[in-house]
């Protein structure tokens, strides 16, 4: 028995992309367009963008709803009068295929640059130290920073520090990307039962922590 990966959603009423049967794969991909589907991805201004680039998803087909029932508001919010489809997740395309890389909403902004949380969480997973870890941004002073909530691995509790960790990951992410918002060491990341992060909490954890750290540099000055 083969096991793929697709990609869908309820406003699709089942799948846009698939791996097709008998390709072997681990590279994470959902795949490529199923038959008499149209996509693209956009930019913040709505722009069109090419290969390797992280873009919101818009799709088109005969599968596509027409709408939210008894709620205008929220289809012209999520569908184009030409019958796009506004996702909201965050793919990469390259060669045909398509990865999901994150959802627009969690996306970090560092002067006007846009940081997947999921690929700082990726980078974060290939310390030897690091068990597990999530990405949020953190506002402090009114500027948005990514911010990492990271699970040791039990040999390394107690001899491996935050700015330990900043600095390695200095060195793998460009500059708008680095941990400037800070490390904190957590027993668990929080997770559902399906493996997905609480993205909720983590944002609940990193303002009460924007808190913390901007009394604390007021304090200093």
């Amino acid at each position: 028995m083969q096991i793929i990966q697709g990609w869908g959603m309820t406003e699709v009423t089942c799948g846009a992309m698939h791996v097709p049967g008998g390709v072997d794969t681990d590279s994470g991909t959902v795949g490529q367009l199923h038959p008499n589907c149209e996509c693209k991805l956009l930019n913040e201004e709505e722009q069109e963008l090419g290969d390797d680039t992280p873009g919101e998803l818009y799709v088109k087909g005969p599968q596509v709803c027409i709408g939210y029932w008894k709620n205008d508001v929220a289809t012209k919010e999520c569908l184009s009068a030409d019958g796009w489809l506004k996702t909201g997740d965050v793919a990469v395309r390259r060669d045909g295929w398509f990865w999901i890389v994150d959802r627009k909403k969690e996306l970090i902004k560092v002067n006007a640059l846009q940081v997947a949380p999921a690929e700082l969480e990726a980078v974060l997973l290939e310390h030897d130290d690091v068990a597990d870890a999530a990405a949020v941004g953190i506002t402090l002073h009114d500027e948005e920073w990514p911010r990492a909530y990271v699970t040791l691995k039990d040999h390394a509790k107690g001899k491996l520090t935050e700015s330990e960790i900043q600095e390695w990951f200095s060195k793998k992410v460009a500059k708008h990307k680095q941990l400037k918002g800070g490390v904190m060491f957590v027993d668990e990341v929080p997770k559902l039962a399906s493996g997905k992060i609480v993205r909720k909490l983590m944002k609940e954890w990193s303002k009460r922590d924007a808190a913390v750290l901007e009394g604390r540099t007021k304090a200093r000055l």
